[in-house]
């Protein structure tokens, strides 16, 4: 997990957030959801870069499609969550999108039915049986080494800190902006 903080150091942002509360929250809130906008799209190019093993790490487009629409504000908190777990997914997608960027250790396997499907598009095996025979093996052998990581969150962010600032900015300083021509600044 990444956690990124914004420190305010404006004196007209704090004067506009103590007297229009309301409308700097709503801004904030807006520019947390464009710089969730802008972690989620680096995130998903990412995953379609080849990784350690050659590979991309999209073959359904299941973990892209649910990255490019993973990021949650809560206008409240006023907190930015990215990941491709807060959309509406199975566990096994989830897990999936977890092991792709922390990488797995050695130790357990995974199930061989979750392999199956990229078996049959990767290797092109659609024999029922010798595509179960390989998902096993396959399965054993992450089982004993373990897959390399192929980090897509984490660069996403750390590579857009300037542009997610910016974004959060540009909506509070717009809003401080309206407030001024209506007289309100």
């Amino acid at each position: 997990m990444v956690k990124v903080s914004l420190r305010v150091n404006s004196d007209e942002w704090r004067a506009a957030l103590e007297t229009y509360p309301e409308r700097i929250r709503a801004a904030l809130a807006r520019g947390l959801n464009r710089a969730g906008e802008i972690v989620a799209r680096d995130a998903s190019k990412r995953l379609t870069q080849p990784g350690p093993s050659g590979f991309s790490s999209i073959f359904t487009g299941t973990l892209l499609r649910a990255m490019s629409a993973g990021w949650r504000v809560d206008p409240k908190a006023l907190t930015l969550r990215v990941g491709p777990g807060l959309a509406a997914l199975s566990r096994d997608v989830v897990n999936y999108g977890f092991f792709v960027e922390h990488g797995r250790r050695p130790g357990k396997r995974p199930p061989a039915r979750v392999l199956e499907l990229w078996v049959k598009r990767k290797l092109g095996i659609g024999d029922p049986n010798e595509n179960r025979r390989v998902s096993i093996a396959i399965a054993d052998k992450i089982g004993r080494e373990g897959t390399p990581a192929s980090p897509f969150l984490e660069p996403a962010v750390r590579g857009n800190l300037s542009a997610m600032r910016e974004a959060i900015q540009g909506e509070v300083d717009g809003e401080i902006r309206r407030l001024n021509a209506e007289g309100r600044g």
